[in-house]
C-alpha cells in the first residue's frame, strides 16, 4: 500500500539555543516519557522526539492527546507549538501517544515496531471498552495477546491464576471475580492450542481479528437530532456513521458518499452525494462540533492519501 500521507513540518529547533519546554508523554506500554523541547517547538517536533526513542520509523499513523479544561479527551494539533495548545486548553501538563488513523489493511504494517504500537492501542480500545466485542471474542483476542506477549503455553506458569495479574480482557467482563476465573480459565485453554505462532503472528491475528468488530477505528461523540432523538455519531478513516439509540438501523456515510460537511456553532450537517439539504446533528456545545469537524477532516485527508492511485513510474 503506498502511503503519502504527511503533515506539513515545521522548522527545526536546536533546544540548547532557546528555552528548554519539557513535557511528559504516556506510551502505550504506560510508560512515562520526558522530552526536552522548546517553547516553540510542536507536535510533530515531540512526535519525532518520541519516534527515535522509542525506534519507530513509521509516525504518520499516530498523535499525541490531552485532557481539556472540561476533561474531554482532545488530539493535539501536531502542526502547531505544544506549549500555547497546552497552555490554552489542557487540564494537566501530561500527553498521550497514540493511534488516530486505523487502517484496515493492518497486513501492510510491516514495520515491527509499527504493528506492535497498533496492537498495544486496539488491546487497550477493547479493555477500556472503546472497542466492544462479544465474551467470545474477548476470550480470543486475550489468548492471542498472551501468545503475543508470553509466547507458548507453560503448563506449570502459565495458569489462570498467573493471568489474574494481568489485565487481559474488558473490564466491564471482569467486574466480580467469578467472571474473571471462568473467562481466565477459557482464554488459557485457548492460548495451549496457539503453540508455535511467533508474537508477530499473535499480533496479527490479533489486528486481523479487531479490525473486523463494528467500532473498529471509530470515535463517537452524543449528539441529538432535531427531534432531540439521540444518536452517536461516528467518526473513522472509512468515513462517518450515525448510530441511532433508540434501535433504529445505524446510517453509514462513506467519504466518497459525501459532498460536504458544514459546522456551525453546535450543529453539525452531512451533505449527502445527489442530497439538497444537510443532515444536522446538535452537539452540546460549540467547541465539541468545531471539533468534530476538525476529526473529519483529518479523517478524510488520511482516507485520500491512502486510496489516491500511485504515480507513475
Amino acid at each position: 500500500m503506498p502511503f503519502r500521507f504527511h503533515l506539513k513540518r515545521q522548522r527545526r529547533y536546536e533546544v540548547s539555543s532557546r528555552k528548554s519546554y519539557v513535557v511528559c508523554v504516556r506510551l502505550l506500554d504506560n510508560r512515562l516519557i520526558e522530552c526536552t523541547l522548546t517553547a516553540d517547538s510542536t507536535g510533530y517536533d515531540c512526535l519525532e522526539n518520541l519516534a527515535q526513542r522509542v525506534e519507530l520509523n513509521e509516525i504518520d499513523f499516530f498523535g499525541l492527546r490531552y485532557v481539556n479544561k472540561k476533561l474531554r479527551m482532545r488530539w493535539l494539533d501536531l502542526e502547531k507549538p505544544i506549549k500555547k495548545q497546552m497552555d490554552k486548553h489542557s487540564h494537566s501538563p501530561l500527553l498521550y501517544f497514540g493511534v488516530i488513523f486505523y487502517i484496515h489493511e493492518v497486513e501492510h504494517l510491516k514495520d515491527p515496531m509499527t504493528r506492535y504500537q497498533y496492537f498495544l492501542q486496539l488491546k487497550s480500545d477493547v479493555i477500556e471498552g472503546k472497542l466492544p466485542c462479544t465474551q467470545q471474542q474477548a476470550v480470543l483476542l486475550a489468548a492471542y495477546s498472551i501468545q503475543a506477549e508470553f509466547g507458548d503455553h507453560d503448563k506449570k506458569q502459565h495458569t489462570p491464576d498467573f493471568f489474574k495479574d494481568y489485565v487481559i480482557l474488558p473490564r466491564a467482563m471482569t467486574s466480580d471475580e467469578s467472571s474473571l476465573g471462568d473467562l481466565t480459565q477459557e482464554v488459557v485453554a485457548i492460548h495451549q492450542t496457539l503453540h508455535g505462532i511467533s508474537p508477530a503472528a499473535a499480533e496479527l491475528r490479533y489486528l486481523n481479528e479487531t479490525r473486523q468488530l463494528e467500532s473498529y477505528g471509530t470515535e463517537f461523540y452524543p449528539t441529538k437530532d432535531d427531534k432531540s432523538r439521540d444518536y452517536l455519531l461516528g467518526v473513522s478513516y472509512m468515513g462517518i456513521s450515525v448510530k441511532d439509540l433508540n434501535g433504529r438501523p445505524s446510517i453509514y456515510f462513506r467519504w466518497s458518499d459525501i459532498a460536504n460537511l458544514t459546522q456551525n456553532k453546535r450543529t453539525f450537517g452531512i451533505n449527502g452525494m445527489g442530497s439538497n439539504r444537510p443532515i444536522e446533528f446538535h452537539l452540546d456545545d460549540a467547541e465539541i462540533a468545531k471539533y468534530v469537524f476538525k476529526m473529519c477532516s483529518l479523517q478524510h485527508q488520511f482516507y485520500k492519501a491512502t486510496h489516491s492511485p500511485s504515480p507513475a513510474m
